[in-house]
């Protein structure tokens, strides 16, 4: 059994080794090497100097980070904790209800909030469209805060062993936190908020656009919840991610056998939806003058003669550059995988991460026509509706996210042979 790693600010009393006592078996997720973890010594409130200050846990193999903590978080710290999550929530319940721009054009007013925008989509039959937004900014969000809220809960009637905690609970509380990594990328808030300013800034040379108190709701929730992960006890969560993975060793050996099936038919799709979502318009502009269609790059165009270069730069990457870079890259690391390629492991591990961080912007171009077809809804003036294309372009961004996530990382350590380390590493 490998001994892991440890990084950081560690202050402890005795010297860590793999003979500590009551050590851990930790099962790293993406390269399925099985290492020891030496138990901590708790922290001590009343100690001159904190027993342990930063620290965490890599894998010796890959170099994931296994687990990461700081020094414990007090009661009243997990207090503040709680209380950051109950006002995102209480902002995401405004955010979504709340109308998020308002726009005027010759006295004619129209304003959207999300779940309005959501049911134009449901009305004009694009109802793939509007399920993904349900899940995306509605469902998924709401979950994961609401799993965060109350894992906070019950911690704070606990001791401070986050590790042991997580094995406590019982096994549906378990099941939850266990969804919360295949969880956090389909929560697209961020992602919306970066839609509403984008389809904003393209609205400015046509009417005038008025942000809504839901706009600013949006941007207190995303605040509030990242300080409230800033304030959350890093062990505990980091304990999420190892409970998700280290106690399902039988999975990895059903998972063998079709994370590549898997993960090439979601290519294979993918591939077959990008280039209609690429060449069909994704909105359409009707007016009592004229009708245009607008394809993804014809949007970018637009945004880079208006001199909007940043905003148009962007919209290229996600929408464009993104999709294809994770069709590529994930049909390289699957035929890596099958072809038994012995060379860059490591270096291919850090390219799965990459490729798994970055899906979920792709939706960008979906939330900024969802957005403007919400608000251009001025009768006899001008009209905007959301066409096949985007049904087509939020295929291609869903399916290769089922490919990253379907991909098992740890193929590419299959054949692998353990590194050379000993406990004067710690």
């Amino acid at each position: 059994m490998m001994p892991v790693a440890l990084d950081g600010d560690l202050r402890i009393t005795a010297p860590l080794a793999s003979s500590s006592p009551r050590p851990q078996i930790l099962s790293c997720p993406e390269c399925g090497l099985e290492q020891t973890f030496p138990r901590l010594p708790a922290f001590d409130a009343t100690a001159p100097e904190a027993t342990w200050r930063r620290w965490q846990v890599r894998c010796s193999r890959c170099r994931r980070i296994l687990y990461r903590g700081h020094q414990a978080t007090p009661q009243a710290h997990l207090a503040r904790t709680i209380g950051l999550l109950s006002a995102a929530l209480l902002f995401l319940v405004v955010a979504v209800t709340f109308p998020i721009a308002a726009l005027d054009l010759f006295g004619n007013r129209t304003q959207a909030s999300l779940l309005e925008a959501i049911g134009l989509l449901a009305a004009d039959q694009n109802w793939f469209i509007a399920i993904l937004l349900v899940l995306c900014t509605l469902l998924l969000p709401t979950l994961e805060l609401l799993i965060l809220l109350g894992l906070c809960l019950f911690w704070r009637r606990q001791s401070s062993d986050s590790l042991n905690l997580l094995q406590a609970l019982p096994a549906y509380a378990q099941a939850g936190l266990s969804i919360l990594p295949w969880l956090r990328p389909w929560s697209m808030l961020e992602v919306l908020l970066l839609g509403i300013i984008v389809s904003m800034v393209k609205l400015q040379g046509f009417a005038v656009v008025i942000p809504g108190m839901a706009l600013w709701a949006l941007v207190l929730f995303l605040l509030l919840l990242a300080a409230a992960h800033y304030t959350f006890n890093q062990t505990l969560r980091s304990s999420i991610e190892y409970i998700a993975f280290a106690r399902r060793p039988r999975l990895f050996r059903r998972r063998q056998s079709r994370s590549l099936r898997s993960t090439w038919a979601f290519l294979f799709a993918a591939t077959a939806f990008y280039f209609p979502a690429n060449l069909l318009p994704v909105m359409a502009t009707r007016s009592a003058y004229a009708k245009s269609d607008d394809t993804i790059f014809s949007g970018v165009v637009y945004l880079w003669e208006t001199d909007s270069w940043v905003l148009a730069s962007i919209i290229f990457i996600a929408s464009i550059v993104i999709p294809l870079f994770k069709i590529l890259a994930l049909a390289m690391l699957a035929a890596s995988v099958q072809w038994q390629w012995s060379w860059g492991r490591l270096h291919r591990s850090y390219l799965y991460r990459f490729v798994e961080s970055i899906g979920r912007w792709s939706m960008l171009d979906i939330f900024v026509a969802t957005m403007l077809a919400s608000l251009v809804q001025l009768r006899g003036l001008g009209q905007i509706e959301v066409t096949g294309g985007a049904t087509a372009f939020a295929a291609v961004v869903m399916l290769t996210m089922l490919a990253a996530q379907s991909f098992d990382p740890r193929l590419l350590w299959l054949t692998a042979a353990p590194p050379v380390t000993t406990d004067d590493s710690l």
